[in-house]
């Protein structure tokens, strides 16, 4: 109880301090002064609550093209203020051309040649109580970019001559946590590691050479392309939706 009662003291002083509370003398009464009128609270629009989140721009190389030629795009995605754990399949060439919108001159949706499927890499991983699902996923710092191609327009659409835009619209579920899956030859090294680093029989000198080339292996694996790590989302640390992410408008022509 005492604690609690000085604990009630001081925040009652540091208001009295701060001017929170009214302060009156015993043998007279002060004014108190009229509240300020708070100022209205600026409010964001949509674009501004998405520019904190991230920004898309598509690219293309030029704005004509001949019939059959190849139509090249680059998607730039710049995260803003947060780091974001995203699904992977949402940031792939098919996840982005999933939410892009193709119209013609007259403004008429120009449709796929056949539904766009975006990949999903979801699995269950653990037993029992201990299971959790998960989705290949992708972890963005602040201000990081990712680029992503897709090599030609009309494998997904069929575009005959006329003049076109084009636009993405991204609204992308964020999640909280992540789960790093090791692959079966990182854990063997890690194991070698940590049983050197506990045998009492190898000396110093011997353990930190010996540590040195399974690190070196490490890297020598990661240089060449292998995967010795795989990051997933865990789909129930599902946060929500960024606000709608709109790229610039992109207009191109077919000769």
């Amino acid at each position: 109880m005492r604690v609690v009662k000085l604990l009630s003291i001081t925040i009652a002083l540091a208001a009295l301090i701060s001017g929170c509370l009214p302060v009156q003398k015993a043998e007279e009464a002060q004014p108190v002064a009229a509240p300020e009128k708070p100022k209205a609270a600026k409010i964001e629009t949509e674009e501004e609550k998405a520019a904190k989140i991230g920004t898309l721009k598509v690219s293309i190389p030029k704005t004509t093209f001949s019939p059959g030629e190849p139509i090249k795009l680059t998607f730039t995605f710049k995260t803003g203020k947060f780091e974001l754990n995203l699904k992977k399949a949402d940031l792939s060439p098919e996840g982005l051309l999933a939410r892009t919108v193709i119209k013609t001159e007259s403004g008429e949706v120009v449709q796929p040649k056949s539904p766009i499927k975006v990949p999903s890499e979801g699995e269950v991983i653990g037993i029992g109580a201990e299971a959790m699902k998960v989705e290949r996923g992708i972890t963005l710092k602040p201000g990081e970019e990712v680029k992503v191609e897709v090599e030609n327009l009309l494998d997904y659409y069929d575009l005959k001559p006329g003049r076109y835009t084009l636009q993405t619209i991204l609204s992308l579920e964020v999640f909280e946590k992540t789960y790093i899956k090791k692959s079966p030859r990182l854990l063997e090294i890690e194991n070698e590691i940590r049983a050197i680093r506990l045998n009492p029989k190898i000396p110093a000198q011997d353990k930190e050479a010996a540590i040195r080339n399974l690190r070196q292996e490490i890297e020598f694996l990661r240089s060449r392309g292998k995967e010795l790590e795989t990051l997933y989302v865990i789909l129930d640390s599902v946060m929500g939706r960024t606000p709608k992410i709109k790229s610039n408008v992109v207009s191109f022509t077919v000769e």
